[in-house]
């Protein structure tokens, strides 16, 4: 079940990204393996308390220290 997409959205979404990114013999296609659920779950992030942002990484700034994704 979908949190931010449309049903209709999800299944566009994922024909869209396996006609992008087509299955072959060894793997799925991108929406088949998934790609469809990733980008509804990041635009529904905010529809959870806390936010469902894993994005806590040594780097990011979030448990103190140095940011380190400011600079390349």
């Amino acid at each position: 079940m979908p949190i931010w997409l449309s049903d209709d959205e999800h299944r566009i979404l994922t024909a869209a990204m396996d006609a992008t990114v087509p299955g072959d013999e060894l793997s799925p296609g991108a929406g088949q393996a998934g790609g469809a659920d990733y980008v509804d779950q990041v635009l529904g992030a905010f529809q959870f308390d806390p936010p469902r942002m894993w994005a806590g990484g040594p780097f990011s700034c979030r448990q103190g220290g140095e940011p380190g994704y400011d600079r390349w």
